[in-house]
């Protein structure tokens, strides 16, 4: 029988890059990105590629944001889960657009197991702009697209993404 102490529970745990800690609702900035990646980092007391969880939600995040966030994120080599909702509230169209595009294009490479873009009013425009971290999880065992205004064809939109990587497996074995 395997044993169970606090050493075991603390390397089970996963190591969280989250900059929700760091104040309330606010605008990120190019400026304000640098002083929560800094914060979350510390937080994080590891290199950002241990990081095997990322929580982005409750910021507005602005395009001057994305080169440094997509940077980051880039260098999260274990990220298994992450949490991209509510992060672009009240941001333009076109710049929510651009600011969901960056963060799912440096997250795409990533297995993960989790994703949630619940809260960004994603419509048709923001389900294409997410389609590359969508479009390639094969390990993906939840998605959440809560409180979006998701439309009848913006559902079958993701349908039709999710099952095609479920799908692109049986083609090659027919």
């Amino acid at each position: 029988m395997a044993s169970f102490s606090p050493d075991t529970a603390a390397a089970a745990a996963p190591l969280s890059f989250d900059w929700s800690q760091d104040g309330g609702r606010e605008v990120v900035d190019a400026a304000r990105c640098t002083a929560l990646l800094a914060g979350a980092t510390a937080r994080l007391n590891a290199p950002l590629s241990a990081a095997t969880r990322v929580v982005l939600c409750n910021k507005s995040v602005t395009s001057g944001a994305v080169p440094e966030l997509a940077a980051a994120l880039g260098c999260m080599t274990s990220v298994t889960d992450a949490d991209l909702s509510d992060m672009i509230a009240s941001r333009p169209e076109a710049e929510a657009l651009e600011v969901l595009r960056g963060c799912c294009e440096a997250l795409a490479s990533r297995e993960l197991r989790t994703l949630d873009l619940s809260d960004n009013a994603l419509g048709q425009k923001g389900i294409d702009a997410c389609k590359g971290v969508l479009h390639e999880q094969d390990s993906l065992a939840s998605v959440k697209f809560c409180n979006n205004g998701i439309s009848a064809e913006s559902a079958a939109s993701i349908a039709d993404i999710l099952l095609y990587v479920t799908c692109r497996y049986y083609c090659y074995y027919y």
